[in-house]
């Protein structure tokens, strides 16, 4: 994880908050509404 947030350092975050917001269930970004 740390060499791709190294590599990716914007893409790896969105990816996290997203995978996070999905684990938790709720929704920041309202891609798909």
């Amino acid at each position: 994880m740390a060499k791709l947030t190294k590599l990716h350092c914007p893409i790896n975050l969105v990816e996290a908050e997203k995978l996070m917001t999905s684990s938790l269930g709720v929704q920041v970004t309202p891609d798909r509404s």
